[in-house]
């Protein structure tokens, strides 16, 4: 009686045991099913079910979208892949029939206006030099400050300055040094001074031209100053001039003696030799010499 008792628990527990196998090859078998997945068709699958394929990257999915569609797998060829690529996804890729082509997509970026013409001047083109040399004595403020080292308060103060004889005299501006003034030489020149122009009466007669002139008709008098200017004082023969005594247009006759010079000859006064003139400021040996026979302190 006990050895039945046992052989049926040994045959029971075989059975269970035989059963709990069947059970775990059913789940097992369950799973793979699940694992298991359709082949993926080349002509329809999205850029992420291709990229799901093993060695195939975002990249290749593109070539793979933009190659459709395929006849057969090995067409795979056209997006790139090699042969060993293709045979290594025979087992899960397909060739279902082709979706209508749809045009791939091409980012247009939109062209750029262009520049309006007004700009592209503004950008290319550079900026104005002053044409000529500029006047000092007609050019206005904005001119004044086109040339190098002259800001608004210089140009103003250079206005204020007017009439000027000659460019040294822009030495006496304040904030013109010598080094500024020679900078400027080639820059600027000296004209008339604007004056008002005399005006014919209204209603007078035009005078007739004549037809021979016997003589040269006098030239116009020039406003106060300009005189000066066109003509220079010279000096006479065998004249001296006294650099103690002198005026201003005196002193100026001299050679190499500008409207500067001749000032600071008069500040500097009195000279008890013809030598204590080399006292002023910028006249050396060598100007000496050029004026020592021309200059007297008696």
């Amino acid at each position: 009686m006990k050895v039945r008792n046992n052989m049926f628990l040994k045959f029971e527990w075989l059975l269970l045991f035989v059963i709990a196998l069947v059970m775990l090859s059913a789940g097992a078998t369950g799973s793979f099913a699940k694992e298991a997945k359709a082949p993926i068709d080349l002509n329809t699958a999205s850029q992420q079910d291709l990229e799901g394929l093993k060695g195939v990257g975002a990249a290749t999915a593109k070539k793979i979208i933009e190659n459709r569609p395929y006849k057969s797998i090995d067409e795979l060829s056209k997006a790139g892949l090699s042969s060993k690529k293709i045979e290594a996804l025979k087992p899960f890729v397909m060739v279902g029939p082709a979706s209508p082509a749809q045009p791939a997509k091409t980012e247009t970026k939109p062209a750029k206006a262009p520049a309006s013409p007004e700009k592209a001047a503004t950008k290319t083109a550079p900026p104005k030099a002053p044409v000529g040399p500029i006047d000092l004595n007609t050019a206005d403020q904005k001119t004044l400050e086109s040339l190098p080292g002259v800001g608004p308060k210089t140009a103003k103060e250079i206005i204020k300055g007017r009439p000027y004889k000659t460019v040294d005299d822009l030495s006496k501006v304040k904030g013109m040094s010598k080094g500024k003034v020679d900078a400027l030489k080639d820059m600027v020149t000296v004209g008339a001074p604007k004056g008002p122009q005399p005006s014919a009466p209204a209603g007078a007669p035009a005078a007739p031209a004549p037809t021979v002139p016997t003589k040269a008709a006098p030239a116009p008098k020039a406003p106060s100053g300009v005189e000066k200017q066109a003509a220079p004082m010279k000096l006479a023969p065998g004249q001296k001039v006294n650099i103690n005594t002198a005026s201003k247009e005196q002193l100026e006759a001299l050679p190499g003696i500008g409207p500067v010079k001749a000032q600071a000859i008069i500040d500097g006064r009195p000279y008890n030799a013809p030598e204590d003139i080399m006292k002023v400021k910028g006249i050396k040996e060598g100007s000496f010499n050029k004026i020592k026979d021309l200059i007297t302190v008696k």
